[in-house]
């Protein structure tokens, strides 16, 4: 600690409000003061020796080579690899790095050290960009550091890695690639290569016993957090014998064949680059529906007269958002969540544009909001939480992408939807909370079934989602004030639909609960580009597992296509669904049942049927519902009438078939109570 007092105070006549600071961000810019000024002095030393060791002579003569390896390092400057680990509850690491210092050392050993001016170069112009962008002090102070720990890398480090080569007979130009050469060669870079993040390694270690010290309320793990850093130091060292495999083919074999191996480099280092990218998109999105389901099975869990919504936030957001500072926000002030202690929290506009904009809101660097924002972010996302009764806005979420992240392009976008479903959780849970607290006085039962009622229809789409030549139509109908029934239609990436329509084999408070459960595992596992038969296997495993309740669901899942009308499905024991045409005469035909419902055995296998709606075609799906419906009489309503009312409105809009069929259930039980619950979807594709 007394270590880094006279550069506190150093520090202090630089930037006065040093001492505004949490107690750990000054120190980390105490450290970041540190690692500058012991930098300082070897980059200089570096740069002497570099200049002094530069012979133009090996530059002319392999003027072609240093060309292509030039452009070389500026391509793959631009196709950085990186990955993202979550080293703690809600702090996470990244390895990132390009192939460019493997080319760099390639032209050192065909040119010698004057190849690593094109390094300097850039390193220094990145330097000059950011200092320019950034205002803020420690910002600066911070990325001054990281460009000087660089700099070192590749001036006295390299000096070290250039001395180790000729002490073991290296020759620049490399003459070939026999044992010898390739020998020394590489005992060279892996000198040079360790001894650079030597100097990361002590920074690292510095900041990490800092943080322990002054920040104990955020502990890091840190066997998982060093054996991160470890690995994401070091593993660059494996691409080292690209560059002396480079040098090499330049030299023994000519410049086609070199051209040729920075071509294939190339290559794989895009194929890095977008592997980097899908990777780390599949993982954030697998730990968002995980915790986003455990999220809403510990509301459900939870008793609604126990609220503990901020404490359930706290446990499962921080991990499903790398590299992002958050907060989750009700009207009128209360916070129910930020992601770090010592985060300010969102500018106060931002809630005065929510309260009036029922929308969701990206904004980005090219495009930011209205608001004055942090220099250190870079992408913004607004989502609002929306009453499920009202669709009023009653607070909402704001998420702010770090500037450093390391895939910034498009990243809060692929946020959103995780972002959207969770404000819905939370509304979900507030409508929860709140129903419970205005039905205290009714009887226990009814205000039971009231509660379950509410959250059931919260759960329903409050807006169906929209495609060219495509009509849906959707309605729900109780027959008490808790449904087992569902329904739900999912936009799907590539221009696909999800359709689901379930029904528990029950009624009340225990069919709604259920259902919920139920209704949130067939719409994670959808959106996690899960097959419809796959779907129903993995929901029906979670059934079974999680719960002890004898109560099982009958469920029609499928996808379509809305480009092709495609539709792929299956149906665990639901009511079959009528697939009608509009020719004359109008022909309709029940899709089989292709397995036995969810939650009786856990290893059924369901398989999939498919069709393809032409124009014109219509899918209605329902539940037991309307068949079941009994008259006065005691007559069943049947499939037989259903699939007559629906082939004499085949011809007419989704709407109107669906307002054709309830009117004729409707007028075929006058006279009786509804005895179970009604749903009906229906699916059309215009005439072109």
């Amino acid at each position: 600690m007394y270590l880094l007092q006279p550069f506190r105070r150093l520090v202090r006549y630089f930037y006065p409000a040093l001492d505004e600071q949490p107690l750990i961000r000054q120190w980390q810019i105490g450290l970041d003061a540190v690692g500058i000024l012991f930098c300082t002095p070897p980059v200089l030393i570096g740069l002497i020796w570099l200049a002094a060791a530069s012979d133009t002579s090996l530059l002319v003569a392999n003027l072609p080579a240093i060309m292509i390896l030039v452009v070389a390092v500026l391509l793959f400057a631009r196709l950085p690899y990186f990955i993202i680990s979550e080293v703690g509850k809600g702090h996470f690491s990244d390895m990132s790095g390009t192939l460019d210092e493997q080319i760099l050392w390639a032209g050192v050993l065909i040119a010698g050290p004057v190849m690593l001016w094109v390094g300097v170069g850039m390193t220094l112009l990145s330097l000059g960009r950011e200092l320019i962008a950034l205002k803020s002090f420690p910002l600066r102070l911070n990325r001054l550091r990281n460009l000087m720990i660089n700099l070192a890398g590749l001036t006295v480090c390299a000096w070290l890695g250039v001395a180790v080569y000729r002490m073991l007979g290296g020759m620049i130009p490399m003459p070939g690639l026999t044992e010898r050469e390739v020998l020394a060669a590489a005992v060279a870079l892996g000198a040079q290569f360790f001894a650079s993040r030597l100097l990361w390694l002590l920074f690292l270690g510095g900041l990490l016993y800092f943080q322990q010290k002054y920040e104990p309320h955020e502990q890091v793990l840190h066997r998982r957090w060093i054996k991160f850093a470890v690995y994401a130091l070091f593993l660059p060292a494996l691409a080292l014998p690209a560059a002396i495999l480079a040098a090499g083919i330049d030299t023994s074999v000519g410049l086609p064949a070199f051209v040729m191996y920075l071509i294939g480099l190339l290559v794989a280092a895009f194929i890095l680059n977008r592997m980097s990218r899908v990777s780390e998109s599949n993982r954030q999105q697998r730990q968002q529906f995980v915790r986003l389901e455990q999220l809403g099975r510990d509301l459900l869990l939870t008793p609604p007269d126990q609220p503990n919504l901020p404490a359930l936030l706290e446990k499962h957001v921080p991990s499903m958002f790398a590299h992002t500072s958050m907060e989750i926000h009700l009207f009128p002030d209360q916070v129910l969540f930020r992601h770090k202690e010592d985060y300010l929290g969102a500018p106060q506009e931002v809630w005065q544009w929510l309260a009036t904009h029922a929308e969701s809101r990206v904004f980005s660097a090219d495009h930011p909001p209205l608001w004055q924002v942090p220099e250190d972010e870079s992408g913004w996302a607004l989502v609002p939480i929306l009453d499920p009764g009202t669709q009023l806005v009653v607070g909402g979420i704001y998420l702010a992408l770090s500037r450093w992240h390391p895939q910034r392009t498009g990243e809060v976008e692929r946020l959103l939807v995780a972002l959207q479903t969770l404000a819905a959780t939370i509304a979900s849970a507030q409508a929860r909370s709140r129903e419970y607290e205005q039905t205290l006085a009714y009887q226990r039962t009814l205000q039971e079934l009231n509660l379950a009622g509410q959250i059931q229809q919260s759960f329903l789409p409050a807006v169906l989602p929209v495609f060219l030549g495509w009509q849906i139509s959707a309605v729900l109908k109780p027959a008490q004030q808790a449904s087992g029934d569902f329904y739900d239609v999912i936009s799907l990436p590539a221009g696909r639909l999800g359709l689901i329509v379930a029904d528990v084999a029950d009624k009340g408070m225990g069919a709604a609960l259920f259902m919920a459960l139920t209704r949130t595992l067939l719409r994670t596992y959808l959106l996690d580009a899960k097959t419809p038969q796959e779907t129903l296997r993995a929901t029906n495993q979670r059934i079974l597992s999680d719960t002890s309740s004898e109560q099982f669901v009958t469920a029609f899942v499928a996808v379509l296509d809305t480009n092709t009308g495609e539709l792929v499905y299956a149906s665990a024991g639901h009511n079959p669904p009528l697939a009608l045409s509009c020719e004359q005469p109008v022909t309709a035909a029940f899709l089989n049942r292709t397995g036995i419902p969810l939650g009786i055995y856990e290893d059924t296998v369901w398989s999939e049927g498919k069709l393809t709606l032409q124009a014109g075609q219509s899918l209605v799906c329902y539940t037991d519902g309307m068949p079941d419906a009994q008259n006065p009489q005691g007559e069943f309503y049947g499939l037989e009438r259903l699939k007559i009312q629906a082939c004499a409105h085949a011809g007419e809009d989704a709407g109107e078939i669906q307002r054709a069929l309830l009117d004729d259930v409707e007028g075929f039980c006058i006279g009786t109570a509804q005895f179970d619950d009604i749903t009906l979807l229906v699916v059309k594709r215009e005439m072109v």
